[in-house]
């Protein structure tokens, strides 16, 4: 559909250029006629100057059509006005005089009227709707420019917000190695202290646990005596920060090796005690 559109509105432009072309053509034989009708004319009045007479014609003929442009293209009203009123004289003047070139040349007032007149006024006709048809592309190119900025304007957008949410991607995933590495320091610094200072030797018979198990048991007993105890591995979970899974398996370890031990409130809370 895109394509088709834009197919549509070049062939468009295609014609509208051709038109321009063919008004500017036709105002370029309309001006000449002019020129020569006025030339003609004028010689009948210098007999010894026929330069006079062609300075005379073109003068004329030029200054009527570039007047009719010049209404057409000015900014200002006291340009368009002054224009109109030059216009007029010109287009008035030009008229009369190849009016009386045709009664001249023995055709009838009304045709004389026609052709002294007609030829004039379709110059300015033309030359209006030349420059109705400039206004018209110079409107749909600036149209087409700003279309043509909106979609550039869309598409940095679009990647600007990409861009953002790969950039807050990228923040979580830093957060989150952060908070791992300090969980592990943490661990690291619970086992150095762990082996600067074995507990006690139980005096029950128990499976040994490592100096990183008796950290993170001893972990479970200092959550539970800050937080007043906990009740499921999930609690525990969020308070330690660990998983879920990892807050069961020391959780169980823990009890058994009497760290903590569930009370009446089914919670569970430091022991008092050798531990293991």
């Amino acid at each position: 559909m895109e394509v088709q559109t834009m197919a549509t509105a070049n062939a468009r432009q295609t014609g509208k250029g051709f038109i321009t072309n063919l008004v500017l053509a036709l105002i370029v034989i309309l001006m000449v006629a002019s020129v020569l009708n006025i030339i003609h004319q004028s010689a009948n009045y210098h007999h010894n100057g026929g330069l006079s007479a062609i300075l005379i014609g073109i003068g004329f003929g030029v200054a009527f059509a570039v007047t009719v442009y010049v209404v057409m293209v000015a900014e200002s009203g006291a340009t368009r006005w002054t224009a109109i009123a030059f216009a007029t004289v010109f287009g008035v003047v030009s008229g009369a005089i190849q009016t009386d070139f045709y009664q001249a040349a023995g055709a009838a007032p009304h045709v004389a009227i026609a052709y002294g007149y007609g030829v004039p006024g379709f110059e300015a006709a033309l030359a209006i709707l030349e420059a109705l048809l400039r206004k018209e592309e110079t409107a749909t190119r600036q149209r087409t420019l700003a279309d043509e900025l909106a979609a550039k304007l869309d598409v940095a957008l679009a990647e600007q917000a990409t861009a953002n949410g790969l950039a807050a991607n990228l923040q979580q995933q830093v957060d989150e190695l952060t908070a791992n590495l300090a969980d592990a320091n943490r661990q690291l610094e619970a086992a150095k202290t762990a082996d600067a200072n074995p507990p006690a030797p139980s005096t029950k018979q128990r499976a040994t646990l490592t100096a990183k198990q008796i950290a993170n048991c001893q972990k479970v007993a200092d959550v539970a005596a800050k937080s007043g105890g906990f009740a499921t591995d999930a609690e525990l979970a969020d308070l330690a920060e660990w998983t879920e899974t990892t807050a069961r398996r020391y959780r169980s370890l823990a009890v058994e090796h009497g760290f903590i031990h569930r009370n009446g409130d089914e919670r569970y809370h430091p022991k008092e005690g050798d531990h293991v």
